[in-house]
């Protein structure tokens, strides 16, 4: 089940590992910019639905991001390795990077006041969004 402060602190888990990646860097500062850019409006958006149950598409969300920790740890533990194939990882951060894309929109269909900054805010971010 997933929970308004797991998924936070994911996201600034996810953020911070992103910043300290040596290879990959271009894939992974875009990571970091699209959640920079998320963080506030999901933010915004978990504290209007505290009390009351959470859509689905949290729980993916939180999936999300803990794949997309595992995936910039493993970028960490192995840059030789992440340099010589980077297939497979920019795969696995680009998954990330539509699920979170995928968020973004959810919160844009079902809160009218965060729809807006939903959308201002991909649209700021619209190269990451689809790089």
């Amino acid at each position: 089940m997933a929970s308004v402060d797991n998924v936070m602190s994911l996201l600034v888990v996810l953020y911070q590992h992103c910043e300290n990646v040596a290879a990959l860097k271009g894939a992974c500062s875009r990571i970091r910019n699209i959640v920079g850019i998320f963080e506030p409006l999901l933010r915004a958006y978990l504290a209007a639905m505290r009390g009351k149950p959470l859509p689905a598409w949290v729980r993916e969300l939180e999936k999300a991001l803990g794949d997309g920790i595992d995936a910039v740890k493993k970028i960490k533990a192995n840059p030789m390795k992440a340099k010589m194939f980077p297939a497979s990882y920019t795969g696995k951060l680009e998954d990330v990077r539509t699920r979170i894309r995928d968020a973004m929109e959810a919160i844009a269909l079902t809160n009218a006041t965060l729809g807006v900054q939903a959308k201002d805010a991909m649209a700021s971010i619209g190269t990451d969004l689809s790089a």
